[in-house]
């Protein structure tokens, strides 16, 4: 059975983590799989994006306890291999030309939370989501997913929960930055699927590609530097059909259904 199941409707690609009893933990074959759904969405022209979600009661749990005994056996070299492919899962997510939501249906721990923030929204059952970055309770470093929660939440508050592994709810998670929105009990995965909808209805599938690859880009450059190449991508979009539709449509006061246009 795949650990990753696939539900495609419309436009919307819905991922589920599939390993309920042990709460979608990761392991090897749940990230290749992973990956590779990854892959297989965005070779798909019919998708205009995606949620990612977890079977049963929760997200993910983070590793594997069998498979975390395992890693204690394991070389520098293998070691090193296995961290590189939760990394390039991690920019796949993060580099994905197609919109990414999370549906954060229960406990987000550890490299389960490291899933969530590769999305670009995070959406929580604002009752049985939990976030938290735990590695350090068990001697180990929750280094791949930093970048990315810096980049969510700010030094100062990824120092704080990086640190001190603290478990989050969902209401503190929100305060915080870390997520978006919180849905009604029981209600994540309708929320998610309302906003998936209304950015493959409303929103320019070329135009949310090119805003993803400029923000990623964006991080370290200086204001100037930030600056000019902002520009240089907005001469581009301008130059692009897509741009002259909305345009032409929004001076005509006619609204756009980009589902059928790119």
């Amino acid at each position: 059975m795949s650990t990753v199941s696939l539900y495609l409707q419309d436009e919307i690609a819905l991922l589920k983590l599939n390993r309920p009893a042990t709460r979608n933990a990761i392991d090897d074959v749940l990230v290749a799989e992973l990956k590779a759904r990854v892959t297989e969405l965005e070779g798909n022209p019919a998708v205009r994006a995606v949620i990612l979600s977890g079977e049963g009661d929760g997200f993910c749990a983070g590793m594997d306890l069998a498979y975390l005994g395992r890693l204690a056996t394991f070389s520098e070299d293998e070691n090193r291999t296995d961290g590189r492919a939760l990394l390039e899962l991690l920019l796949a997510i993060r580099q994905s030309p197609l919109p990414w939501i999370a549906a954060v249906n229960g406990p987000a721990i550890a490299g389960g939370c490291g899933l969530a923030t590769a999305c670009d929204l995070i959406l929580a059952d604002r009752e049985r989501a939990r976030f938290g970055y735990t590695e350090t309770r068990i001697g180990f470093i929750p280094a791949i997913v930093s970048p990315l929660l810096i980049e969510r939440v700010g030094m100062t508050t990824a120092r704080d929960l990086l640190l001190s592994g603290r478990i989050l709810n969902a209401g503190t998670a929100l305060e915080l930055g870390l997520i978006n929105e919180l849905s009604d009990p029981g209600a994540v995965l309708a929320l998610a699927a309302s906003r998936a909808q209304a950015l493959a209805r409303r929103c320019s599938r070329t135009s949310i590609a090119a805003t993803k690859a400029l923000l990623h880009r964006l991080p370290g450059l200086d204001l100037r530097s930030a600056m000019e190449l902002a520009l240089e991508e907005n001469v581009k979009l301008r130059m692009g059909e897509p741009c002259r539709r909305g345009v032409a449509a929004f001076l005509a006061k006619e609204e756009l259904d980009w589902r059928t246009l790119d």
